[in-house]
């Protein structure tokens, strides 16, 4: 946890979040989770975006950090992201990945989950396509009082948001440790847009980190199961696809 109303003074969130990453850099802790009060984007009643240095400073320091989950409220609404890589000229990098399941490394995802109590509030979720899931009172379905639910196991974090009248689960997402000896889609799919567009020193971190999450079936399907180096050798051969998006 640290304090974000310091997220619009430079010095101060700078400071907080070296502090931060030291002590997420000291623990070998599998799952690493950060909650703050103030979201960093993505929220419709609410001024945070990617073009701000709080957006850019907590993404790009937390996934260095490998922090798994970025926990937030303030905004009386809920909506979780894609994977955040970072941004790019203001606007969010993140992995499209549609199947609620993510691999552990894919990038920050961010959940706003500020239910509890106050007065529930409209918003259209639309502007944010890095927003995966957004509930207000004027989204179908509309948003419920309720928590996040967070479940950990040694292979498997698990996110859920949590009717409090009837303890429906009305949206839930799963970050998994990856097989070590099978294809990273994402890592790979990632290293080659950077390398082709030209951004070799964010391919080289995405290597270093090994990020990872499936994202095209065809990808999946060819590449499914196999070696590293084998799967590798045929993604070179493949149309590049853009899978970070730069919304």
């Amino acid at each position: 946890m640290f304090d974000s109303n310091g997220r619009n003074n430079f010095t101060r969130l700078d400071n907080q979040l070296d502090w931060l990453v030291a002590d997420m850099n000291a623990s070998d802790a599998l799952w690493k989770v950060v909650f703050v009060h103030h979201p960093i984007a993505g929220s419709p009643d609410k001024t945070e975006s990617p073009e701000d240095n709080y957006y850019q400073q907590v993404v790009s320091r937390l996934n260095d950090a490998d922090v798994d989950l970025f926990l937030a409220g303030h905004s009386h609404l809920y909506h979780r992201t894609f994977p955040l890589l970072g941004q790019s000229g203001g606007t969010a990098l993140f992995v499209p990945d549609m199947d609620n399941d993510y691999a552990k490394g894919a990038g920050l995802i961010q959940v706003v989950a500020g239910v509890g109590g106050q007065s529930l509030r409209p918003g259209d979720f639309s502007p944010f396509p890095f927003d995966v899931v957004g509930f207000s009172t004027t989204t179908v379905p509309a948003v419920e009082y309720g928590f996040a639910q967070v479940d950990a196991t040694s292979s498997l974090l698990t996110v859920s948001y949590v009717a409090a009248d009837d303890g429906a689960v009305l949206d839930s997402f799963t970050i998994c440790v990856p097989e070590p000896s099978t294809l990273s889609f994402a890592f790979l799919c990632v290293m080659a847009l950077f390398r082709h567009g030209g951004r070799e020193s964010v391919g080289q971190k995405c290597q270093r980190r090994f990020r990872s999450t499936p994202i095209h079936a065809d990808v999946k399907e060819q590449c499914k199961g196999r070696p590293l180096r084998s799967a590798t050798a045929d993604l070179e051969s493949m149309p590049l696809r853009v899978v970070a998006v730069a919304v």
